[in-house]
């Protein structure tokens, strides 16, 4: 007896189970994006708490915080960032005593923004796991400047005070302060933030700033604000006084170990994954920072207390068109009031 060849698929079958699998991947692959990137988050949230235990670790030792810029003083070493002082706490020693010793040399350049080499080591181009969120797909081959960073301190609801020594916030240029000045809290005061690198100009990450009137966008964050379109994710042009980009390497976490406030502070006068925007052409001084973050929906945060909270993007702001007070309670409503070390504000639940 002849035994029937056995039947292969039709063409209609075999379109049916690639049509099944196709399905199965298009449901599947979401899910799979969504489960790295809680990784991600979670990996991110992880380097805030580290860097919180590294900022209490120093505090420890010196009663005070680091400040937010501040070095040896000669050869353009004043502009260290608090990244460059805690690099002991988060096992980077060896790292931390490359700086110390182009500093002794006294004669040696110290500058954060440049490619200094001793030892055979370039410290500012080294690249810190701590220091980077997993989010950020980016590296400093693909975009230029120094080796970067995703987190950036708190100066606080005064976009005015950061050039200075009395920001609202926990940091600024030569700043000292400690836990005893949080009066407000130390659950309801930011301590770390993260902060979003730009893959390129004119996007979420740069900096703006102003052709005249430079304290317009400052006194009315507003203003601010309306340089940013959301929607597409770049910058307009609708400045009153126009203006510019910042150009170049000065965007937001292109240098971590210069402490140059466009690279190192975030202010709470401007929603998070809002735009920044700088008092003039000067990337160390006052000006508008975002807090932003490559997490859909909001960004991280480290409190003054250690704990790590994701923020939602939506948090109350308070009346934007308002300007910054030197004093009391600010402005910028819930948000704004976790940026102050002591404005005497009652945070509701955020």
């Amino acid at each position: 007896m002849k035994l029937a060849s056995p039947r292969g698929f039709t063409l209609i079958e075999l379109l049916v189970v690639i049509a099944i699998i196709a399905t199965l991947v298009a449901i599947l692959l979401p899910a799979v994006q969504q489960a790295r990137e809680a990784a991600r988050r979670s990996s991110c949230k992880n380097n805030l708490k580290q860097l919180g235990i590294a900022l209490h670790n120093y505090h420890d030792t010196y009663n005070t915080f680091p400040s937010g810029r501040l070095g040896p003083g000669h050869q353009n070493g004043s502009r260290w960032s608090v990244n460059v002082h805690i690099l002991p706490y988060i096992e980077q020693p060896a790292l931390y005593d490359q700086f110390m010793s182009q500093a002794a040399l006294m004669t040696s350049d110290l500058s954060p923004w440049n490619e200094w080499s001793i030892g055979g080591i370039v410290p500012t181009a080294a690249d810190i796991p701590a220091f980077m969120c997993p989010s950020d797909p980016y590296t400093k081959s693909n975009l230029g400047g120094q080796a970067g960073s995703n987190y950036c301190y708190n100066a606080g609801d005064n976009p005015h005070r950061l050039d200075d020594r009395d920001a609202r916030g926990l940091f600024c240029n030569q700043s000292k302060f400690g836990i005893r000045d949080v009066l407000d809290g130390t659950s309801n005061t930011f301590l770390v933030g993260e902060m979003h690198r730009p893959e390129g100009a004119g996007v979420l990450g740069d900096g703006y700033k102003p052709g005249s009137d430079w304290d317009a966008g400052m006194n009315n964050p507003s203003l601010c604000l309306a340089l940013y379109d959301k929607s597409t994710q770049a910058y307009t042009t609708t400045w009153p006084n126009a203006g510019g980009l910042m150009g170049g390497d000065q965007k937001r976490g292109y240098r971590w170990a210069d402490g140059g406030s466009i690279f190192a502070y975030f202010t709470t006068n401007i929603p998070i994954n809002g735009p920044s925007c700088m008092r003039q052409n000067n990337d160390s001084g006052d000006g508008t920072f975002a807090a932003a973050s490559r997490h859909k929906g909001g960004a991280q945060f480290t409190m003054a207390d250690g704990a790590v909270r994701f923020v939602s993007e939506n948090i109350n702001t308070g009346d934007l068109t308002l300007t910054p007070v030197m004093g009391g309670k600010s402005p910028y409503g819930v948000y704004g009031a976790l940026g102050t070390r002591s404005g005497s504000e009652t945070v509701s639940e955020f």
